[in-house]
């Protein structure tokens, strides 16, 4: 029989989700061992969330990847190299999605997307980021919700290839199969779901690095420069062919938002991030209507022609 497209049902749009975004700070109270509970009401008791983190420098380094996952009731923070302890007051920046949503999901991987010729690469098979080079991906790594999670210590970026957007350890370690990736796409500032944001892109140099900390990229834009009270997330990108093999964050100092390397190494000449920017003075939490319609699923694991190549690491 066949099935005219006029008679196929229509997919299901998943509507936009309403996020949060807040900060937390490590206590004796909240941490133990490598992990740190969070305490918010679109987190707790919510394993549907999607949480995104990024250090935000306070008084202490915190030199390994980092991640998140439910335990209990609560989503955590942790260190992906499990015999380093986060350190107290230790600070992260968190942006909390109660649900799935058309640009809000979670990537696994599996045999069928993990790519590259050291197979450190893992392809991201979405509708709202296909064919779109300049997209914006945040991304977070998600052990999972039980104890069956998936651990991957090894710093990420992203990278656009052939048409799809792809995940990567910087290091080039193999991705291991079935880890999770917890990502954003944001083609436009209306994508965040909340008002008094900016999406933007930073390039390290010899020209922005901090003087005497070769460690930490000055960003110095207008439209950050002056407001401490900024929330900063940021993903390393390969658009410039540059690895960068270390964790990052956020700083602010002397009036002006950075990124640093948290184990205090240098930052790489050309080092890319793609970086969201929310003003939580500005941002009402209110949904902001998307410009298109576009499907989405919870978990993308999508398939790979074994025949396409990368360039990254080969």
């Amino acid at each position: 029989m066949c099935i005219r497209d006029s008679d196929k049902p229509t997919p299901p749009i998943i509507p936009a989700s309403i996020p949060e975004v807040f900060s937390h700070t490590t206590t004796k109270s909240n941490t133990v061992s490598n992990s740190t509970w969070l305490n918010h009401t679109k987190a707790n008791n919510n394993p549907n969330a999607i949480v995104f983190v990024t250090p935000n420098w306070k008084s202490a380094y915190n030199p390994t990847a980092v991640g998140v996952y439910l335990h209990g009731d609560k989503w955590r923070i942790f260190n992906q190299d499990r015999s380093k302890n986060i350190p107290e007051k230790y600070r992260f920046n968190v942006l909390v999605y109660p649900q799935v949503g058309r640009n809000v999901f979670v990537h696994q991987t599996n045999t069928s997307n993990i790519l590259g010729a050291q197979k450190h690469i893992t392809r991201i098979k979405h509708p709202y980021s296909d064919g779109d080079q300049n997209a914006r991906l945040i991304v977070t790594q998600n052990y999972g919700t039980n104890e069956k999670g998936v651990y991957n210590n090894h710093p990420i970026g992203v990278y656009y290839e052939k048409g799809y957007w792809t995940i990567y350890n910087q290091d080039k370690a193999p991705m291991p199969e079935n880890a999770r990736f917890n990502v954003l796409i944001l083609k436009n500032e209306g994508d965040v779901g909340m008002k008094g944001v900016k999406v933007m892109n930073h390039k390290a140099g010899s020209e922005n690095l901090a003087k005497g900390f070769s460690h930490v990229s000055l960003i110095d834009s207008p439209l950050l420069n002056g407001n401490p009270d900024l929330f900063l997330f940021a993903t390393s990108s390969w658009n410039t062919s540059t690895y960068n093999t270390h964790p990052t964050g956020v700083y602010y100092h002397s009036g002006k938002w950075s990124i640093y390397n948290d184990d205090k190494k240098q930052m790489p000449q050309n080092a890319y991030f793609n970086v969201l920017a929310i003003n939580p003075k500005i941002s009402s939490n209110e949904v902001v209507p998307p410009k298109g319609k576009s499907p989405t699923r919870s978990i993308n694991s999508g398939s790979l022609n074994k025949n396409t190549k990368t360039r990254i690491g080969n």
